[in-house]
């Protein structure tokens, strides 16, 4: 993996807590970012501009990390949780 690319998905998980995300954000996001990147060479670029380019249109890695944190955290089951609590107080 091109190292632009890799600093990139490390960017964007470094902001999401909840790790078990992380193979499937990488692989999500480094599918599309090779998408680009083909397209970018069928246009006669090089490897080099061609994932520059990618990587900064994908978007700031920090705003994404933080937008797929709040998607990708994991949900409290309240319906247990109360249960739960009943239990105890009974």
């Amino acid at each position: 993996m091109h190292k632009v690319i890799e600093n990139y998905l490390e960017e964007v998980c470094a902001q999401v807590k909840y790790k078990k995300a992380h193979s499937q954000i990488t692989n999500e996001l480094s599918s599309h970012i090779y998408e680009l990147v083909d397209n970018y060479v069928d246009r006669g670029m090089t490897e080099e501009e061609t994932t520059i380019k990618a990587v900064l249109q994908m978007g700031n890695a920090t705003d994404i990390g933080k937008e797929l944190h709040k998607t990708h955290r994991p949900k409290i089951e309240w319906s247990i949780l109360v249960l739960v609590g009943v239990t105890i107080i009974i």
